[in-house]
């Protein structure tokens, strides 16, 4: 048995670290398309979200789900709806649940906002209920509760070994077997 689940950690970490690297590799170009006088902003609210319990998971989904905000055909009428222009919208300066309410209410106002300047034709109206069911995965407060108390490091530190999660899950494993 816990061979395959050796097999199983293997290969959920190989996913989880293509789509960790690739994305802060490429958190640089939502900056790029930015004035000078925005990219700081932009950079202090990605920290604000990204430090927060379960920040990385937000990000990353907002980004799989709408994009980064920086192809300009996916705009309507010149406004975008990706990472980039929730991340305009906000503006505290906290991190924690408070930043991941900011941005979910951000996200929120993004989207709809594309809602109102898309063609009628198209019917995006009706996406709003599932969009609004995403969003709210981005504060779900038992989640939150354990994902804080996990000590896990800043994006700014080592992401964890393949070696240390193995043990951690063969714990959890054994644990309750």
């Amino acid at each position: 048995m816990l061979e395959k689940i050796d097999v199983l950690i293997r290969n959920a970490f190989t996913f989880h670290h293509r789509i960790m690297s690739r994305f802060l590799r490429n958190r640089g170009w939502v900056v790029f398309y930015l004035p000078e006088e925005s990219r700081e902003h932009i950079r202090t609210q990605f920290y604000r979200v990204a430090n927060s319990p379960m920040g990385m998971y937000v990000l990353i989904d907002y980004v799989n789900f709408k994009g980064e905000g920086t192809i300009l055909s996916e705009r309507y009428h010149g406004q975008g709806w990706g990472l980039l222009q929730v991340l305009e919208q906000m503006e505290g300066e906290e991190a924690g649940y408070e930043a991941l309410g900011e941005f979910a209410r951000s996200a929120e106002f993004v989207l709809v906002r594309r809602v109102s300047n898309s063609p009628p034709a198209r019917g995006e109206k009706r996406w709003i209920p599932g969009w609004k069911n995403r969003l709210k995965t981005y504060t779900n407060q038992t989640l939150l509760d354990v994902d804080s108390s996990q000590s896990k490091p800043s994006i700014d530190e080592s992401p964890p070994t393949y070696e240390s999660i193995v043990s951690a899950i063969r714990d959890m494993v054994c644990e309750y077997n």
